[in-house]
């Protein structure tokens, strides 16, 4: 999808000169990091992939591939139940389907008035299951206590925890992952130590397609 985060290398490449003599050519210029997307394209996307996302199946973790892994990009939404404080962001998924393990993060947290927020949000890693409940679901994790900022006010996040369920477009192909996000947000205009501010608690959701 669009407004995918561009993780960028810049190689080096040295030319040896030979015994009578020479020069090394320069580096190769390095593209700047794309900016990112603002909160009406995250809306934008977030509006696609739901579209997306209804049309299509749940695929139980039994049918899953056993071998090889996938990454998956999409968007999160977190509100907050006394401010309703919304907070949307991208959400990154690198899932392992040889060991099951589930990484990820969600960064880019954009306001509605399209104020960015620094800092994200990783996950703890967790494992895909085969026997949660109900059998469509295919793992539960969460994520690190982490802090997101915009000048002169904090956003803590306690005990923050997902889930994930995978969606096919045929051929048990594991084309989306979507699922819930809750836990505690703490705001705060005074910024002091991690966790001081209204403590709220959250509700959201994440829905990702997969990108390679």
């Amino acid at each position: 999808m669009k407004n995918a985060t561009c993780r960028i290398g810049c190689v080096l490449i040295f030319a040896f000169a030979s015994a009578c003599g020479g020069g090394g050519s320069s580096p190769a210029p390095t593209a700047p990091a794309e900016p990112p997307p603002s909160f009406s394209e995250l809306q934008t996307d977030y509006q696609a992939l739901l579209s997306s996302v209804g049309t299509v199946p749940y695929l139980d973790p039994i049918d899953l591939p056993a071998t090889g892994s996938a990454q998956y990009e999409g968007v999160v939404k977190i509100t907050g139940d006394v401010s309703m404080t919304e907070l949307t962001g991208q959400m990154f998924l690198d899932i392992n389907f040889q060991d099951r393990s589930v990484n990820g993060s969600a960064e880019n947290f954009r306001l509605n008035d399209n104020t960015l927020l620094s800092g994200s949000l990783p996950l703890n890693e967790t494992s895909i299951q085969l026997d949660l409940i109900p059998g469509e679901r295919a793992f539960v994790g969460s994520f690190e206590d982490s802090r997101l900022t915009q000048p002169g006010v904090t956003y803590d996040f306690e005990g923050l925890g997902f889930d994930g369920w995978f969606q096919t477009t045929g051929s048990n192909d594991p084309s989306y992952v979507d699922g819930g996000v809750g836990g505690e947000m703490i705001i705060d205009d005074t910024p002091a130590s991690f966790g001081d501010g209204i403590r709220e608690t959250t509700d959201g959701y994440y829905v990702t397609e997969k990108v390679d």
